[in-house]
Formats: structure tokens, sequence, C-alpha cells
């Protein structure tokens, strides 16, 4: 922190006291993050979770090591993001949440499709940051893929965001090296009522959430209704007249979610959701093979999720996770192009080869041979379902070292006549751990790995992590 040196002495003491001031609230911006004063849950153990002097609240972090933990003792760059707060800033979309992460870059490729990477070029394939709701994971690992504009989480369900900053994999796997996101949504109890919004602005623009539950000693649950619709956000101006891309959307999610109580270590948690509803692609900049006309994508996915929660003792408990997630996307469009273009592909000649004339460059399969042009309909359909298992103990040995410790598996089904040429799979398995021990109050250590195994290389990787705070 750099303190501004000042430059009258006769106020040097009160410049003293300014300084001491400000340096205290950069501590608790610093320790707090961007979470709201005493939205994180107090921690069961004796560690003191106030600041001295200050009335804030040091958040908990559940993500980074899957231990519960207060920021403090984190191994590694975390940002806290409460519901409140993005729902107090207005902001109206998922991904735009991410605006608030340092490092993080959001932005549009495409048919005003939405990207978030870390530190990263803003690409199609969002590679390497590993997305999860609820600990399942959104990612699609099959294309490479975070469809933001699809996922039946609305704004007024999200408790909190978790967000870590780089390299993760020594929890969640490779495919956590640039991060990870896990989207934590209210618990059913606490939204147990009825609940309306309806927002509309300009652009066609229209947002409606319902959600009604109810909640007791021995069923909670909740069912919501989200729609999402917008005309698109960008538009060209030929002879002073308005012309919009067709790059907009309309997707209806239903969610629910439900928590039954056994006894009063054991409770079983089960969610569902069906996501609806259409991506309008532009056919000027969707960036498919010179359609015909706007090549729109039909959306029609669901989920199921079921989590088991027992405990022990105040001090042992474990979960059992299994849920299964299916992707599916229809687009099929016409096409045109020159006769030429056939003899290419009879040929095995690459359709965007490009030979150099005296006139510039031209690509050589769409230079036209004076015959009529084809025509062809392009299948890009492609569906994925995910199966996915986990297991993990978390035992609090004393109020210094704790330990987590668990296994997973997941298997990706992929079908799609265009991508894949047919059906395939992809299987992983994985052990991962973490230990925390604290032996004084002022310093915390960690160590612990991920070790996986997937079919996709038939290789297995370990992902070590150990550091000191």
């Amino acid at each position: 922190m750099a303190i501004t040196n000042y430059r009258f002495a006769k106020q040097r003491s009160l410049h003293r006291l300014q300084g001491r001031i400000w340096l205290s609230v950069s501590l608790s911006a610093a320790l707090s993050g961007t979470a709201l004063p005493g939205t994180a849950q107090t921690l069961d153990s004796g560690f003191e979770d106030s600041i001295p002097g200050l009335n804030a609240t040091i958040p908990e972090v559940l993500t980074t090591t899957r231990l519960r933990q207060p920021k403090t003792r984190v191994p590694g760059s975390t940002t806290v993001i409460a519901g409140d707060l993005i729902r107090d800033l207005g902001i109206r979309s998922l991904y735009e949440v991410f605006r608030l992460v340092p490092g993080m870059v959001v932005n549009f490729v495409g048919s005003h499709q939405p990207v978030v990477t870390y530190h990263g070029t803003v690409h199609y394939e969002q590679r390497r940051m590993q997305v999860l709701v609820d600990g399942r994971t959104a990612h699609r690992a099959t294309l490479s893929d975070m469809d933001w504009e699809t996922m039946p989480v609305p704004l007024e369900l999200i408790e909190r965001i978790e967000v870590a900053r780089g390299p993760n994999s020594a929890a969640y796997g490779i495919n956590a090296f640039l991060g990870t996101i896990n989207i934590i949504t209210r618990d059913p109890a606490d939204s147990a009522n009825l609940e309306t919004t309806v927002t509309s602005g300009s652009r066609g623009y229209l947002r409606t959430f319902a959600s009604t539950g109810n909640a007791d000693s021995s069923y909670d649950w909740r069912l919501s209704f989200e729609r999402r619709k917008f005309d698109g956000f960008d538009y060209q101006v030929d002879d002073d007249e308005r012309f919009p891309f067709n790059d907009g959307h309309d997707i209806n999610s239903f969610i629910y979610d439900s928590r039954l109580t056994f006894t009063p270590g054991t409770n079983l948690e089960l969610q569902g959701g069906v996501v609806d509803g259409t991506k309008y692609q532009d056919k000027d900049k969707s960036g498919e093979l010179n359609p015909l006309d706007h090549p729109d994508i039909d959306v029609r996915d669901y989920y199921l999720q079921s989590k088991l929660n027992h405990s022990f003792s105040s001090e042992h408990f474990i979960h059992l996770q299994a849920s299964v997630e299916n992707f599916d996307r229809r687009q099929e469009y016409a096409i045109s192009f020159p006769d030429s273009t056939v003899e290419c592909l009879r040929n095995n000649t690459p359709l965007y080869e490009y030979t150099y004339t005296a006139g510039g460059r031209e690509r050589r399969c769409f230079i036209s041979q004076g015959g009529p042009d084809a025509f062809a309909v392009v299948d890009a359909d492609s569906e994925d379902t995910r199966i996915e298992l986990e297991a993990q103990d978390t035992l609090i040995v004393s109020d210094s070292l704790k330990l987590v410790s668990g296994a997973g598996f997941r298997k990706d089904i992929f079908r799609s006549e265009t991508y894949f040429n047919g059906r395939g799979n992809n299987y992983q398995s994985r052990l991962f751990g973490n230990l925390e021990y604290s032996p004084w109050q002022w310093v915390t250590f960690n160590a612990g790995g991920n070790w996986e195994r997937t079919s996709t290389t038939g290789d297995s990787y370990f992902s070590p992590r150990a550091a000191a705070n």
C-alpha cells in the first residue's frame, strides 16, 4: 500500500492519524474481499472472525480447498461475491457478475455469445476453468464450452459466488488450471415464500422471475421459473437507418430445489431443472459456413442432482453426491456455395486455402467456374450427457487440524454427426484431499492434491499443493 507523502510539516501529526485510519480500512477491505459484512456464517471453531477495531467479519470460503475456512487461511487468491451485492448493483445477466473479479475478462464472440476467462484471451473454447453450481459441474468438457446465456441460475437465487483465482487443480483436477467458479444457491428454507420480479427495457429486453415454496421440520422445497428474452445488442447503421443483428435469446427455465430431513444429522438434497428456448444466431456474425438464413440454436437441457449429507458428530461428516446433466443443441441451416467447391471436396482440397493472383488473395474453393451454385443443409446438432458421482469426507481432528478427502467419477457421453462423427465417451476418475494445520493463530499450513485419470489421453495426472499463510 502506498502512503501519500504530505507537504506540510505542521500537519504531520494529523496526517499520521489519518494514515492509521486508512490503513485499518484497507486492511478490512483486503481481508473481507467483495463480500458484504455480516453475510458469512460464523465459524464453529475457536477462530476469532472479527477484525480488531472494526465492525467487520472475515468471510468464509468453501471452494478453494473444499474445507470451510476463513478467508485469511485460504491458500490462494479467492473472491467472494455475496448474492445481495449482485442484486443491489442491479446486475441483470449472470456473466456480468464476473466483471467484479480482479483479472476476469468478460466479452463476446460471434453472434453476441458471452465468454468469461481469467487472464487469457477471449475465444470460443473456454478451456481450463472449472464452473460449478452447488458442486455440480456446469462446464461442457466435450466442446470446451461454457454457455452462460442458458445456465438455469436466476440471480434472485444466488447466495454467494466464490472464485478461486488461478490454478486450483489440486482440488478440482486439470480442468481448473485457470481457476474455479463455484455458484452457491440459496437454501430452500431461506426462500419459502412467494416472490416475483418483472423487468423490461429497450431492444426487447424482458426478464420474468417467480418463485414459491414452503419449509417445515422435515421437508423444505422451492419451485422457480425464469424467462430471459432479449432481441440483441448490436446493430448497424446504413443511410441513417438501423438494421439490427439477430443476436438475442429467448430462454425459459424451471428449477426445483428441496431438502428432506430424516434425522438431525442426516438429510437429502434434491435438485432438478429444465431449460427450453432459442439462442438467436445472426448469419453474418455467427461464424458458420455461409448460411442462407439465421442459424438459430434450439436449446433443450435438463439436470437432476441428489446429495446425501450425514454427520457422525460435530467433528466428522460426509456427503455423497450424484448428478446427471444433458445439454441438447439443435441447429440446422441451409448453405450455398459455388460449384467448384464440390470438386474441392472430392479432391480433398482445403475449403479455405487461398491462391494469390494479380488481383489479390482469393479462396480457391469459392471461385465460381460458371456452373450453378450448389446447396446443402448443415446438421450441427450436438448432445452432451454427463453422469457424475462424488464422495467427500471431512474430519475436524481439532480446532487446529482439519482433513478433507474424497473420490469422484465422471462419464461424458457426446453425440453429433458433425462434430464427433457419431457417438463417443470420456471417463474421468479422481482422488483428492487437503490437510489444514494451524499450530498458532497467525499461521496456517495447507497440503493436498488431486490425482486423476482420464480416458481422453489415457494418462494419469497428479496436481499437488503446499502453502503457508
